[in-house]
């Protein structure tokens, strides 16, 4: 037994017996697979269990559950084949404190007595039921209906209308159930108006979508607050029910709500939230749970929407609850932690502090002893100061250090060993070290107390590991918290050990260093020896230099206990006295401190539940905040009771149950809150009912029919109670042939709509419908009788019957047209196999549970998937009766299995009643009746025995009369051919179907004619009646018009005539030696390849060409040698290039112009015109950063951070962000009120340099005249004093005038800030794209006014964004070139040249893997940044990571020199930020939580996850050249022993993987931020790349190791490979399928298939090829992905980048 704490909840962790079978195999992965497959049964997750705990005194019991995963599970048995260990979590708290004490006391005495019980029902599933049944509730809803009434009383009570319905003025509009063609844009109900009821209904008739019946339930539903709607046969499931989807419709448009929507099962849920998708009523939905199967709807799930809630904002609250918790919890781990390493005997610091307080008189002798005992413990434990530690073994095995302490001494009697060893006559005492011989006359050691009491505390568990992660705080599925401490199979090499090695090639042995003399040891060591070596053998004169009067005499005395604690001088006592001392306080000390510890848990695990209380109820909180507004909130019956709370707290006002048939009544009563006003059940109480695992307790049996009824519905109930029930009478599934076996026995008056009257025959059979009777008998189901029923007569018939159907008529190849229905689980299994072989069996996910929890238990059952995929295309569904309600198919074949064999059977013979012995089992049911009998549109064939359904089923005897009338019930299952239908068979055995009808017709001959006149070859075959594919294989006999024969086959197109025709002149007079037949008649088409000299008009030169070559389209090669305008040099291109560009003889225009005048950075171009001319890559000229306080100094190409310095302010504005960010201040529109240097008031407006304004008044005559720009008006005619944008006027810096109204228009203002119908500005605007710096209309000079700040400041970041693209994309090309100069084979080379000739110095093993500090720091390095692993950090050279010799160190840092400085340089480039980036930062860190007017950038982002490509591309040829060392190095050691070096490498090379993999996951992510599309798929690439690589080498240090030779191992590691190529396949899948999501044209998908999948695909091969390898333990030659992943050329990296910008809106 033992405990555990996580931040869920603390549990004990019990053993027990492995049971026999194969859970005791003898391979861990079969035992492993065992409880794997018994998950679902045996020891389930959350399952009941029970605890009896037998003793001498009582008998106690206690519950709990399971708390343990089937990981943690599998883990334990895999390593241990006898023992099982579970977690459990007791409900009674106080067991924890029981164990504690138990433990304490001792072990178990042999009459206790410990039983695991385990409940057979999964108690999770049921358990929010029980818990919200134990709540006493305030008010049920509806109860005056819900409780029981005397017979008829629901028949004829009134019912109320739904509270909400009954509030004054509300009424429903119904005019969404109809089609806009109908017209109706309003249709009002009120519910307590009859009349505005019976309007609405005889309107619905009239025009709705919904057929009388459908709208009659609406009309109900809506008007009775709680309602019943049946749904007959096809309607009951909502998915199928057009009538609950119309329903929804409507109470979601008519704004009622919010809707609580309940199924039973997981899948049922799906399928009702995907029809209100399809159905387009809503999204605003939201699905509690996490067993959701259907992508749609997971986006719809309570945790998706959490994760994105906590992605936009953090509860405070809610963090800081858990940090609480954690805090808590790892109080309680430590606190474990210390009751289980308490061990008194190995540290005696306790003991020694309870001798302080209880005991002063013994502590201070003991603390303070004679000078001699200090020097004899000096000299004794000599090696212990010097620094190093002993480790002891004890008398149980447990391992701790040596105590050193005094009272270690005491108690060893360490003084009297050495009085005895100095008074005895020896040479010396001292050894080589300075320590003393130890005496075996005196024993070393006393009475011990046993093993450690709190063993049991271990955190090996999976529970106690404490969860430090921060990012999934709020993760709510149980995980293995203990998975990162497990070493991956692959990983096993680094785990074991190498052989050491000598210090260098020269040494043939390790040189051992001396002990220092001991005249150098220090003092007071130094000292204590020194004395004691000069009276070595002289004990008077040792104990007389020491102050003493001679020797001292040992103690013998034997006192008892009492005297001994009355005596303080412990010095004075015997070996044995101190002993019984020493037993007795540590007794007392065990007992003190274990109760003060017991205390402390008892309180510490009081606060962990109050603080996980407290974090659930703040969690929920959360989660009713982000509920509250949906319409629609859906949940399984389980998750509405195990969110009771949640769901209270929203008050719903409307609950729909689904398939209310199948829910049990206290599901649904516990579903009911209190605000709940309108309940709707949609059911058929006549089909399956809920199911039960007690059969005692149901309807089938007769006494659970009369006492309990558990599996009666709350439909069922008020049905049978004669309360109202809608039902849609109309059926649209079931022929009428088919619908007539249920409306005669059951739905009387069920109508069948005109869709099902025109459905065709069943081809291949004469009749639709037909009951096939037989007496073969069922299996008898063991010994036991607990094996599943099975029929093997009817297997057999199954086995061509589905394959008939579906591969030979050609009409039911889709899923779902043929569906072979069973009623036992074991006949599944069967024709699951038998069928699998020749069609593709599609088994549902409810079956194939059932399926794998059956093969669990049978070790003798077949094993296979659900789906198994054959050379056949067609698709036969298999199902049970039980999970195939709601559902249907063309055709039917139903196999019911129970029969009780003919009269001839040897035991009916015996027998005195045959009939006696007949079980039709649940087949009597009239619900598994109707469901079976109700799922077939076109055809339904039924096997079973006729006779024993008849005498044991009333139903079934009647529609068995029914199908006799109807000559369907026979012995022999007819079947005719469809094309010659007086050709009937009958089918009587097994086999003789495939007979008469080997290709599904008949085996008379195909006598059609073929389009070409000859007979079909083959016989009556129905699956190709227009015959084409049938190829006729008979000579072709025509001829062509020159009478040619032709040669090919007949059902072969004879196309053109080939045959040649020697010597024929063509229209230009050339003649041709060979013509095609097909040719002579278009002579014009051959093409003479006679070269003549031809004229080109467009440019007067003459060129030779074939005849066939049209001079228009020749392409002249002549030189141009035209003036270029441009430069004033010779054109020398082409005269066809420069033709292209200018027709003109006189070209004044050529095919090479002049470069582009403006840079990136909108600068002109420093570089002449010129042949070859390139652009300006950096640009020197002054940075356009300027602003008030300072002008930027550097060169325009070096990055600078924009203006930290406060902005601009007015009296009247103030803008919150830095200089350098885009401006955040709304424009002032108030006059200036200073005064100009004239006197007269400033004309501009508030904020503008009022130094360079003009005065309209005191400026000269000739200026006052003039005219303000765009505006007619002279300066001296602008009213100024009007405060009008149309008058007030301000100068740019270029000193021109202009209104504020015009320049606002030509600066585009409107486009940054949002402006009102009265002119005034309300808020700031972020336009797309990108920006132009606003010049002048005038002079084109940049308008720099700080009333357009934010509008120049925008576009200067834009540009300077621009820049600085151009710039990082350069940088990345100058990586890339160096990475493409370096290449690998001459790199190997030159690494293997040096490891031969090298003076290799191996260090000692333990100063590699064995440095915690260095694998602290390599953790370090790991952890999560947006930036790649530094420089520094990959440098094998760096000492604080890595554990590289020295010797090596020259050359490897000559070799790795290239791929070093490209790496460092690529990190550069990942660190750069953009100026938008910076501005953006500063901009937020003024504004935190406020409006920023920016949305981030993310342009520098993208070019992040470029760098860290570049970097993993160094780093994954670093692991290449590193891999071929560490092969060269291990050739140098003696008789190819691996040496420690080599694991150095090898951890080395460790490292750089992990340091790839995070990396790759951060540009990952950051491409997924950034809605990079084309850099997830890349990224997504490189990680799959990484994985493969860093199991093969993984895989290539377990062969070195010797880890690779074990069986077991291989198979593991075969294992892992399989688990990874899975991962990799699930990769490429996602990452296809989201990038065809995002972008699906087809350049995109050639890029895609390029760049992604093909090398994907590559991936997936090596992994197979891997896998394979290892199982077979055959040679593996890896492939080379080094050029199938590769980034971006350089010359590419600048124009993308600049066109990526110029397309994309800012930031993105």
């Amino acid at each position: 037994m033992a405990l555990s704490a996580n931040r869920r909840e603390i549990s004990a962790s019990l053993t027990f017996e492995t049971p026999p079978g194969r859970a005791r195999a003898a391979q861990g992965g079969a035992r492993a697979g065992f409880w794997r497959g018994a998950s679902g049964t045996q020891l389930v997750q959350g399952g009941l269990v029970a605890l009896v705990w037998q003793t001498n005194q009582e008998t106690s019991i206690h519950l709990g559950t399971i708390a343990s995963s089937v990981n943690e599970l599998t883990a334990h048995v895999r390593n241990d084949g006898n023992r099982v260990k579970i977690r459990v979590v007791f409900f009674d708290s106080d067991l924890e404190l029981r164990i504690l004490s138990h433990l304490r006391t001792g072990r178990s005495s042999s009459s206790d007595i410990k039983v695991l019980v385990e409940s057979p029902v999964m108690f999770e599933s049921i358990r929010p039921f029980l818990e919200a049944l134990k709540t006493v509730p305030e008010n049920i809803p509806f109860s005056r209906y819900l409780v029981f009434h005397p017979p008829n009383y629901l028949r004829t009570c009134a019912i109320d209308p739904p509270k909400y319905g009954r509030l004054p003025g509300f009424s429903f509009d119904l005019s969404s159930l109809f089609n806009p063609e109908a017209e109706v844009d309003e249709l009002r109900m009120s519910v307590s108006d009859q009349s505005s009821i019976d309007r609405a209904q005889a309107e619905m008739y009239r025009a709705s979508r919904l057929d009388p019946s459908q709208a009659d339930a609406v009309i109900t539903a809506l008007t009775r607050e709680l309602v019943l709607i049946q749904g007959t046969t096809d309607a009951t499931s909502l998915i199928q029910s057009y009538t609950g989807v119309e329903l929804l419709r409507v109470l979601i448009a008519n704004h009622v709500g919010p809707i609580l929507m309940i199924a039973f099962t997981n899948h049922a849920l799906d399928h009702m939230l995907c029809s209100v998708l399809d159905a387009g009523i809503t999204t605003d939905f939201i699905r509690l749970g996490s067993r959701t199967s259907d992508e749609r709807i997971s986006q719809y799930s309570l945790k998706t929407r959490e994760m994105a809630a906590e992605k936009s904002r953090l509860n405070s609250t809610l963090n800081t609850k858990y940090r609480q918790l954690r805090s808590v919890t790892k109080q309680v781990s430590q606190l474990l932690k210390q009751m289980r390493e308490m061990d008194l005997e190995s540290d005696s610091s306790e003991i020694v502090n309870h001798l302080g307080i209880f005991y002063p008189e013994h502590h201070a002798m003991m603390s303070k002893p004679p000078s001699w005992i200090g020097v004899s413990k000096i000299v004794s434990q000599h090696d212990h100061d010097s620094g190093e530690e002993w480790k002891v073994q004890g008398s149980k095995g447990q391992v701790f250090t040596e105590d050193t302490s005094i009272y270690a001494f005491w108690k060893n009697s360490g003084d009297l060993k050495f009085l005895d060893m100095i008074t005895k006559p020896h040479v010396s005492h001292v050894s080589q070290s300075g320590t003393l011989p130890v005496d075996p006359g005196i024993p070393n050691s006393g009475h011990s107390l046993g093993p450690n009491r709190f063993e049991f505390l271990s955190t090996e568990t999976a529970g106690d590991a404490e969860d430090t992660s921060t990012s999934d705080e709020y993760e709510d599925d149980e995980s293995d918290e203990d998975a990162f401490d497990r070493t991956p199979p692959e990983k096993i090499w680094m785990t074991a050990e190498f052989a050491s090695a000598p210090d260098s090639d020269t040494e043939s042995e390790t040189e051992k260093t001396p002990a220092p003399p001991i005249e150098l040891l220090t003092s007071p060591i130094a000292e204590a020896i020194s004395t004691y070596l000069a009276y070595v053998n002289d004990a008077e004169g040792f104990f007389a230099a020491l102050g003493e009067d001679g020797v001292p005499e040992a103690p013998s005395d034997d006192r008892t206990l009492r005297a001994l604690l009355d005596e303080g001088d412990v010095w004075n006592m015997s070996h044995r006295e101190r002993q019984i001392l020493h037993a007795h306080w540590i007794a007392e000390a065990c007992a003190n401190l274990q109760r003060n510890q017991q205390d402390e848990f008892d309180c510490l695990r009081k606060k962990h539940a109050e603080k996980v209380q407290e974090y659930n109820e703040i969690k929920e909180e959360v989660r009713r905040d982000l509920m509250k507004n949906a319409d629609i909130i859906g949940c399984t019956t389980t998750g509405a009771a195990k969110f009771g709370t949640l769901l209270k707290s929203l008050s719903p006002k409307v609950v729909m149950v689904e398939e209310a048939g199948q829910v049990l009544e206290a599901h649904v009563l516990a579903s009911l809150m209190p605000s709940v006003e309108h309940l709707i059940l949609i059911g058929d109480p006549l089909q399956l009912r809920p199911i039960l695992n007690n059969y005692s307790l149901s309807m089938d049996h007769p006494r659970g029919e009369m006492l309990y009824r558990f599996d009666m519905s709350l439909m069922e109930r008020l049905a049978v109670s004669k309360f109202p029930m809608s039902r849609i009478d109309v059926q649209r599934r079931m022929r009428p042939t088919i619908s007539s076996l249920i409306r005669n026995t059951l739905y009387e008056g069920l109508l069948d709509h005109d869709l099902v009257q025109s459905y065709p025959d069943v081809r291949g059979m004469v009749k639709n419908v037909f009951f096939v009777t037989h007496n073969h008998r069922e299996n008898r189901g063991g010994a036991d009788n607990t094996e599943s029923k099975h029929n093997k007569y009817e297997l057999l018939h199954f086995h061509e019957n589905p394959y008939l159907l579906s591969t030979r008529q050609g009409c039911y190849s889709s899923e779902g047209d043929i569906v072979v229905l069973c009623a036992y689980l074991g006949q599944l299994v069967r024709l699951r196999d038998a069928l699998g072989g020749e069609v593709t069996v599609v088994i549902d996910e409810r079956d194939q549970v059932a399926l794998d929890d059956c093969e669990a238990e049978q070790a003798d059952a077949m094993t296979g998937g659900s789906i198994q995929h054959v050379s056949v295309t067609s698709r036969v569904r298999l199902r049970t009766i039980d999970n195939y309600q709601g559902e249907e198919g063309k055709v039917v074949i139903l196999s019911l299995v129970r029969n009780s064999g003919g009269a001839d059977d040897e035991m009916e013979i015996q027998t005195a009643s045959p009939r006696a012995r007949v079980n039709i089992g649940f087949l009597k049911s009239e619900n598994r009746t109707n469901v079976a009998l109700s799922r077939a549109r076109e055809g339904l064939y039924i096997f079973g025995n006729a006779e024993d359904l008849s005498y044991k089923s009333s139903m079934w005897c009647s529609i068995l009369e029914e199908l006799d009338a109807q000559d369907a019930l026979g012995p022999a299952l007819p079947v005719a051919c469809h094309r010659h239908r007086d050709k009937v068979e009958y089918v009587l055995r097994p086999g003789q179907l495939s007979e008469i009808a080997p290709n599904g017709g008949c085996l008379e001959q195909c006598d059609t004619l073929l389009k070409c006149g000859h007979l079909c070859p083959s016989k009556c075959h129905c699956d190709d009646p227009e015959h084409v594919t049938v190829i006729c294989a008979e000579p072709c006999r025509r001829l062509c018009d020159r009478d040619h024969p032709c040669k090919k086959d007949c059902g072969v197109p004879c196309g053109n005539c080939t045959c040649p025709v020697p010597n024929v002149q063509l229209p230009c007079g050339h003649f041709k030696d060979f013509v095609p037949c097909y040719q002579l008649d278009m002579l014009g088409n051959v093409r003479c390849d006679e070269e003549v000299v031809k004229q080109l008009q467009n440019c007067g030169h003459s060129a030779s060409m074939p005849c066939f070559q049209d001079p228009e389209n020749y392409r002249c090669r002549v030189r141009c040698t035209g003036l270029m305008t441009c430069c004033g040099k010779t054109c020398n291109a082409s005269c066809n290039d420069c033709q292209v560009v200018d027709t003109d003889t006189e070209r004044t225009k050529h095919a090479s112009h002049p470069c582009q005048k403006r840079l990136y950075c909108e600068h002109a171009c420093q570089e002449p015109c010129s042949e070859g001319h390139e652009h300006t890559t950096q640009c020197g000229l002054k940075c356009r950063q300027v602003c008030l306080h300072a002008q930027c100094k550097r060169p325009c190409y070096v990055p600078c951070a924009p203006c930290e310095q406060p902005c601009m302010t007015c009296p009247h504005y103030t803008c919150p962000v830095p200089c350098g960010s885009v401006c955040a201040r709304l424009p002032c529109d108030r006059r200036c009120e200073k005064p100009l240097q004239c006197g007269h008031r400033c004309p501009s407006v508030c904020g503008e340099d009022c130094a360079i304004q003009a005065c309209p008044q005191c400026v000269s005559e000739g200026q006052k005249l003039q005219a303000t720009e765009f505006v007619q008006c002279t300066l001296a005619e602008a009213d100024t004093d009007l405060g009008s944008l149309d008058k007030l006027i301000t100068i740019p810096s270029c000193r021109h005038v202009f209104t504020v109204e015009t320049l606002d228009e030509h600066c585009g203002m409107t486009d940054f800030y949002s402006c009102g119908q009265d002119g005034r500005w309300l808020g700031l605007l972020t336009p797309d794209g990108f920006r132009q710096p606003p010049t002048c209309p005038t002079c084109r000079t940049e308008i720099t006014a700080p009333r357009y700040r934010r509008v120049f400041k925008r576009a200067a970041l834009d540009i300077l964004e621009r820049n600085l693209a151009v710039q990082m994309s350069q940088s990345l090309g100058r990586v890339q070139s160096i990475v493409e100069s370096v290449t690998i084979s001459s790199k190997k080379d030159q690494l293997v040249t040096a490891a031969a000739i090298i003076n290799l110095k191996f260090r000692d093993k333990t100063d590699g893997r064995n440095n915690s500090a260095q694998v602290k720091a390599r953790k370090r390095a790991l952890f999560a940044r947006e930036l790649p692993t530094s420089d520094q950090e990959i440098n094998f050279e760096n000492a604080v990571f890595h554990s590289i010799d020295t010797s090596v160190r020259d050359v490897w840092r000559k070799a790795m020199h290239e791929l070093l400085t490209a790496y460092r340089q690529a990190v550069q480039v990942a660190e750069t930020r953009s100026a938008h980036t910076q501005s953006w930062e500063a901009a937020l860190s003024c504004l935190y939580e406020h409006e920023v007017g920016q949305p981030r950038p993310l342009v520098d982002r993208r070019f992040l996850v470029e760098a860290i490509w570049m970097t993993l591309h160094i780093r994954l040829k670093l692991i290449t050249l590193t891999s071929e060392w560490i092969d060269a190095i291990g050739k140098r050691t003696n008789n190819g022993i691996k040496s420690p070096q080599q694991l150095n490498w090898a951890t080395y090379v460790g490292f750089l993987f992990s340091s790839c993999s995070r990396d790759a996951d951060v540009a990952f992510d950051v491409a997924n931020d950034s809605e990079s599309h084309r850099q997830i798929s890349k990224t997504a690439a490189y990680q799959m790349r990484i994985s493969l690589e860093e199991f093969r080498f993984d895989m290539i240090m377990c062969k070195m190791t010797g880890s690779f030779k074990a069986q077991v191992h291989r198979d593991t590691l075969a294992a892992r490979a399989s688990t990874l190529r899975e991962n990799a396949v699930t990769k490429l899948k996602t990452t296809i399928r989201d990038h065809q999501d995002k972008k699906r044209s087809a350049e995109e998908m050639v890029w895609l298939q390029t760049n992604f999948s093909s090398v994907a695909h590559d991936i997936l091969e090596e992994w197979e090829k891997i896998e394979r390898s290892i199982r077979m333990d055959t040679f593996y030659e890896p492939v080379s992905l080094e050029e199938r992943i590769t980034v971006a050329k350089a010359f590419d990296f600048g124009e993308r980048m600049v066109t990526r910008l110029q397309m994309a809106t800012h930031g993105n």
